[in-house]
């Protein structure tokens, strides 16, 4: 049974790049923010709710495209692996 893995990463991580651009991992393509123009609180409140929204109900979202966190799974033996 194929299924998507849910992303944890909106929900408790934040890098920022070394030109104050905010990205909840390494996968992501694009910003949520840059902290040089905007405070930190307000990127992680308002920069990640609608990548937040999303995850949430299941989507996968444009920027996260090349994460493999979000590559259909099958369950063997009660873990999941990548499917082929």
């Amino acid at each position: 049974m194929s299924q998507l893995r849910f992303c944890e990463r909106p929900f408790w991580q934040m890098f920022v790049t070394v030109d104050g651009g905010v990205v909840p991992c390494c996968h992501f393509k694009g910003v949520l923010g840059n902290v040089l123009k905007r405070p930190i609180l307000n990127i992680w409140k308002r920069g990640y709710q609608r990548l937040r929204e999303a995850v949430a109900v299941g989507e996968r979202p444009e920027e996260c495209r090349f994460c493999d966190e979000f590559a259909p799974r099958k369950t063997m033996g009660g873990r999941l692996t990548k499917e082929d």
